[in-house]
């Protein structure tokens, strides 16, 4: 088991089986995990790598029935537990489709939402299913193979914050493999234990950088899309600069 963590309250526990890694500077939820990734590489015992937010609660033993799915299904490059709110009700948007790129860059400068984006909200049937195909893997819990991870590449470090599945999604379709969630495998994930102690300033921007570089780096964009997306991408750093200005006056 790994644990990555840079304050002094990890450092100073010790805990049989566990390893801690500690950074000297924060590079974000993907710089994290590769340093974990990294070490998970040198060992040989090592087959599959779980990784999880520290925001997350397990209920339940589900890591091998997670790992016998990953080996089960042939063509699995993700496999995901379901989502669980605090108060145990499903997190319908845990299972989601990608955004279209058109919606990406309109989201850039105006805050709009896609409908219809949950796939268990569209087939609430889907739930008693054996797995679930998925597009982007459910972020904070992805379960894959230690071969898999290291023939993509491991996380794309260019992003410190957000779009880390999106581009894990491009780098196993590469592969051809499929991502699959389990619904019979739930766990609590509390949700933005990180981002909440960000000024909503700060988030947005870093919102702005990581969205620019995953539609210019893994997507297929068209003429048009290539011309706006500077446009949108400055016109949003704009309007979040001037948001923070005006909430500092206030």
């Amino acid at each position: 088991m790994l644990i990555c963590g840079d304050d002094y309250e990890a450092r100073s526990v010790r805990l049989p089986y566990v390893t801690f890694l500690q950074s000297s500077y924060n590079g974000g939820f993907s710089a994290g995990n590769n340093k974990g990734l990294k070490l998970a590489y040198r060992d040989d015992e090592i087959d599959n790598v779980f990784v999880i937010n520290d925001d997350i609660i397990f209920v339940d033993d589900i890591i091998p029935r997670l790992c016998y799915k990953l080996d089960s299904l042939p063509d699995a490059g993700m496999i995901c537990p379901i989502h669980l709110f605090p108060n145990k009700e499903v997190d319908l948007d845990c299972v989601r489709l990608l955004h279209s790129i058109w919606h990406l860059i309109l989201s850039m400068s105006f805050h709009i939402h896609s409908e219809n984006v949950s796939v268990l909200s569209m087939h609430p049937e889907y739930i008693e299913k054996d797995s679930i195909e998925i597009q982007p893997p459910i972020g904070p819990c992805i379960l894959f193979s230690k071969k898999n991870i290291y023939a993509v590449g491991g996380y794309d470090e260019n992003v410190f914050l957000y779009f880390e599945e999106y581009i894990l999604y491009r780098k196993f379709q590469k592969l051809h493999l499929k991502n699959y969630a389990i619904p019979s495998c739930k766990l609590i994930h509390v949700g933005s234990v990180s981002t909440s102690k960000i000024k909503s300033s700060i988030v947005r921007s870093i919102y702005l950088d990581s969205c620019y570089y995953y539609l210019k780096t893994y997507c297929n964009l068209g003429l048009l899309q290539k011309i706006l997306l500077p446009l949108f991408y400055c016109l949003g750093k704009i309007r979040t600069r001037l948001a923070s200005i005006v909430r500092s006056c206030n």
